[in-house]
């Protein structure tokens, strides 16, 4: 199984103190599902390896056996679309994620 989340800052971290102090950048919604896309891309796992890719800190849920590996691929390229139509120029920004 593989489970990909994005990164949450909380307060009082060291990674906090770093994004504050100008030494870490947070990646943009875009720049998270490209990586998850050239991850999903790039693996070559067992047809019943899953990929839950649904996280509550993912923008875009995805869950699939690499049976579908295609498909998850058209899925989520499809969803990328779609964010880009209803909300033009969101996933170019960083996305606050709360604590869990």
């Amino acid at each position: 199984m593989i489970i990909p989340t994005s990164t949450s800052l909380e307060k009082d971290t060291p990674l906090y103190d770093m994004v504050i102090n100008g030494e870490f950048v947070e990646a943009t919604e875009r720049e998270l599902i490209e990586e998850e896309l050239t991850l999903i891309e790039d693996l070559n796992m067992e047809d019943d390896c899953f990929f839950f890719g649904a996280h509550v800190h993912n923008l875009i849920r995805i869950n699939y056996y690499f049976k579908f590996k295609e498909e998850m691929i058209k899925d989520l390229k499809r969803q990328v679309e779609r964010i880009e139509e209803m909300k033009p120029g969101f996933l170019d920004t960083v996305a606050k994620r709360g604590h869990l």
